[in-house]
């Protein structure tokens, strides 16, 4: 999601991408840049995979970093399920 920042000589926007543990409520990862491609958050995903091993499934809006070709090979191939929410509802 891009938030504006405005500086004295600058303006940018800048996008987030988080990574939440839904059972603990813990953050794992926040990724912040100019834009967060789809490699990006599959190299985010990778280090926390090496810290904490790999889930059974991962919740995801319909972002374009998370509807990427990238994440969805790196998720296929570590056999794992991408459970994409229903647009306006994070929850479903």
């Amino acid at each position: 999601m891009p938030y504006p920042v405005l500086g004295t000589f600058w303006e940018h926007c800048v996008s987030t991408s988080g990574l939440l543990d839904n059972h603990t409520r813990e953050s794992l990862a926040l990724h912040v840049g100019q834009r967060v491609p789809g490699q990006d958050v599959v190299g985010v995903l990778e280090g926390v995979v090496n810290e904490r091993g790999l889930p059974k499934a991962i919740r995801v809006d319909n972002c374009p970093e998370f509807v990427s070709k990238d994440l969805d090979l790196w998720a296929y191939w570590n056999k794992m399920k991408l459970d994409f929410s229903r647009p306006g509802n994070m929850k479903s």
